[in-house]
């Protein structure tokens, strides 16, 4: 009846049935990440007074875009992208004609030199000749050497690991399947870990090795400083996945191939 009657839709419902379209598509990770980005945006539109659709103007989506918050260098690009696409579904699933209140509007992201920085092949190798144990330096060039992100290295099986063609199997972000090649410096501290631990299932489990905490991230900024490398404001496991990527274009690999591996 509101397609009907007014060609609109109530706000709160049309959140809602988005993000279950989100969830049966990308369930997980991705569901959560665009659920706390639309959330907020939603809730400022409420405020705002918007009860349908139709009521987004491009008026409103300003006032929104300035309510973001600053400090974080990528959440004005990334919130934005997700609440454009948002309504660009709307518009899609309410056949609502003509409905695009971003059009026109672009959120551009403050350059941030100390967000850029990367490490060095030698910067990495420095970290984990510091690092405590032979498991924690294998931790750190699954990122630094394989570019897998914390979570991926987090959850990393012995039975992921294929010794017969050097890779990696993993399932990363969005729930896609990937196999990453070994390089041979991580596969000389693979078969050191191999040797000394013979770990099954989980390389880090729980009961033994932090998760993602305060705790991680204080013994990490304590490798760093045996390291004698300055200290990053932000951006501390994945700054090694950045790393990993600058250090391939830095080497000369195409950027077809580095996009494929990262």
């Amino acid at each position: 009846s509101w397609k009907r009657e007014f060609n609109d839709y109530p706000l709160e419902k049309a959140a809602q049935e988005y993000l279950l379209y989100v969830q049966s598509l990308h369930p997980g990770c991705t569901y959560k990440t665009y659920k706390s980005r639309i959330k907020p945006c939603v809730e400022f539109l409420r405020n705002q007074g918007c009860q349908n659709l139709r009521q987004i103007t491009k008026g409103v989506v300003l006032k929104l875009v300035s309510s973001f918050p600053e400090h974080r260098r990528m959440t004005l690009h990334e919130r934005f992208r997700s609440f454009r696409l948002w309504l660009r579904w709307c518009a899609q699933h309410y056949d609502m004609t003509e409905f695009n209140p971003c059009e026109g509007i672009v959120v551009r992201v403050p350059y941030d030199k100390e967000c850029e920085e990367s490490w060095s092949e030698q910067d990495i190798q420095r970290i984990i000749d510091a690092s405590p144990s032979t498991l924690y330096k294998f931790f750190i060039a699954l990122m630094g050497y394989a570019g897998l992100r914390l979570s991926e290295a987090l959850n990393l099986r012995s039975e992921d690991i294929r010794s017969d063609t050097r890779e990696i199997s993993l399932v990363g972000k969005g729930n896609k399947f990937a196999t990453v090649p070994i390089s041979d410096k991580l596969w000389a501290i693979y078969l050191n870990v191999m040797d000394e631990l013979h770990p099954e299932g989980r390389f880090f489990p729980p009961d033994k090795f932090e998760q993602n905490s305060p705790e991680l991230a204080a013994i990490f900024k304590f490798v760093l400083a045996r390291a004698g490398l300055p200290m990053p404001k932000k951006s501390l496991h994945h700054r090694l996945r950045h790393s990993f990527c600058t250090n391939l274009i830095r080497a000369g690999v195409d950027l077809k191939t580095v996009t494929r591996l990262m």
